[in-house]
């Protein structure tokens, strides 16, 4: 089940979601009590998003959903553009030995974007991905032997000397080595 709870004031806000709330309704617009009552600063109003979603035209629940999501994964997003998965960091702060393989530089298409990450452990194993299929299994190949910090380039098209791969991108992966 789930419980929403409206709150008027930045204490009651806190007291909903302490207390279990699994959703916190605000209410916005011109004729909004909360935003005419005075007990948020205009600071924190203008923190909150109104309306919420994308506007992409959702007339239906699964649709408006679907433009609170949009509108979520945008902000996550636009002030954190590196991936790191929760195994990589756990690598490193384990002080696992092992070599961080990101990508630096992406030119084109390709899987993965910059600053994406794989924890490569002294056995092979992974953790994290910078793109899957053969760039990723090439550079896990060359990052079990890294001992200095260095780059490579890796052509993902189809021609002489590239991957193979239908991207046709072009990624410069940096390889470094951790906790040696």
């Amino acid at each position: 089940m789930e419980l929403l709870a409206p709150a008027g004031s930045p204490e009651a806000l806190v007291a909903a979601v302490q207390g279990g709330a699994d959703a916190v309704y605000l209410g916005f617009g011109p004729l909004n009590a909360r935003r005419n009552a005075k007990n948020f600063t205009e600071e924190q109003l203008d923190q909150i998003h109104a309306p919420i979603g994308l506007p992409i035209g959702g007339q239906m629940p699964a649709e408006i959903a679907v433009s609170i999501m949009a509108e979520i994964v945008q902000e996550k997003n636009r002030h954190f553009r590196t991936y790191c998965d929760e195994e990589v960091e756990a690598a490193v702060r384990r002080r696992t030995p092992g070599t961080m393989v990101t990508i630096i530089e992406k030119k084109g298409s390709s899987p993965r974007g910059t600053g994406s990450k794989m924890f490569v452990f002294r056995d092979g194993s992974t953790a994290g991905s910078i793109g899957g299929g053969k760039v990723e299994f090439e550079a896990g190949k060359h990052a079990v032997n890294i001992r200095n910090t260095e780059t490579k380039v890796y052509e993902l098209g189809q021609g002489a000397g590239d991957l193979g791969m239908i991207c046709g991108g072009t990624v410069r992966v940096l390889f470094e080595p951790v906790n040696m």
